[in-house]
């Protein structure tokens, strides 16, 4: 479709409920992601490989809100796509490859925490700033893997009225049902890391009832107090609270949507208004996400409060 098939006076633009809640998707989430992304990029005595993975989840809200939301907004502000092929294919290409990015950002943290629970050894060797970042670039790899063939296959279909990938489409129901599977992996991982860490959590605060702590020797192991930090870093308040959040909202926001598509994809169910409900619930946990880490995590809360005050002190210490 060419923009000269398009005639400007059809081309009609109207304020309604998902062209507001679009734009307000696109507004918050690039201001909430934004402020934390900044703050992190500004205050270095914060980092450490986990908060690789945290960034990388950020970045992949800002991408899912700066492209996703946007083009809902636009797609529902005005009648018909008048922006092209090229910048359809675009958009939705930045789109599904933020959300399934999303997608993996979250089972990658959830991964996280369970190794440095249950394998403190191996977690204390092998997570550094390299091995972070390489299993991140990993994920961005494989969101791109999963979109690029349902795109390429979404080429053939005209765009007109709107401009999306049509899941329901012959062409596009097998892979639609990998994209399904790979959302049902990563949702389920998420929802089982809080069961199992707190698991640890509970039988790690009943021993400490029990034992009270001896203050070690000078000629202690130090290999064995810095594997006591790691599971302690892992098992506090702040870190069972966050993922008890991230769970919560993910399984709310995140399990219709995968279960309309399974169903969907197998032909028992396929509603337009199903899906006015559906992907605006997905779009608010980009908006979420940064909410639950401050709230969360008290050394990002700081970095964050002082980023706005413009001040560098009580930062040597600050490290998750």
């Amino acid at each position: 479709m060419n923009n000269s098939t398009i005639d400007a006076h059809i081309v009609q633009c109207t304020w309604n409920n998902t062209a507001i809640f679009g734009l307000f998707v696109f507004i918050s989430g690039l201001l909430t992601n934004g402020t934390v992304v900044l703050a992190l990029l500004s205050r270095h005595a914060i980092w450490s490989p986990f908060m690789v993975y945290v960034f990388n989840l950020f970045c992949a809200n800002i991408l899912q809100s700066f492209t996703g939301a946007l083009l809902d907004f636009i797609n529902s502000y005005c009648s018909v796509w008048f922006l092209g092929r090229t910048l359809c294919f675009v958009y939705n290409y930045g789109e599904w490859t933020a959300a399934i990015l999303q997608m993996l950002c979250h089972p990658l943290i959830a991964l996280n925490r369970i190794t440095a629970i249950y394998a403190p050894v191996f977690y204390r060797h092998t997570h550094t700033y390299r091995n972070a970042i390489l299993l991140c670039v990993l994920t961005w790899l494989l969101a791109h893997i999963i979109t690029l063939p349902m795109l390429i296959i979404n080429t053939a279909v005209d765009v007109r009225d709107v401009c999306h990938v049509d899941l329901n489409e012959p062409v596009q129901k097998w892979w639609a049902f990998v994209l399904d599977v790979v959302c049902v992996l990563c949702i389920g991982m998420v929802a089982v890391c809080f069961p199992v860490v707190y698991v640890k959590y509970r039988r790690s605060r009943l021993h400490s009832m029990r034992v009270r702590p001896i203050k070690p020797d000078n000629a202690s192991d130090q290999s064995n107090r810095l594997d006591i930090g790691v599971i302690g870093d892992a098992l506090s308040r702040s870190q069972m609270f966050l993922l008890l959040l991230l769970t919560i909202s993910t399984l709310i926001l995140w399990t219709p949507g995968n279960l309309y598509a399974l169903l969907s994809a197998i032909n028992l169910w396929a509603d337009p208004a199903a899906e006015a409900i559906i992907i605006p619930l997905f779009a608010m946990q980009a908006i979420l996400d940064p909410i639950i880490f401050i709230l969360s995590l008290p050394p990002l809360r700081m970095t964050v409060r002082n980023f706005f005050r413009c001040n560098d002190s009580a930062h040597s210490q600050l490290k998750i």
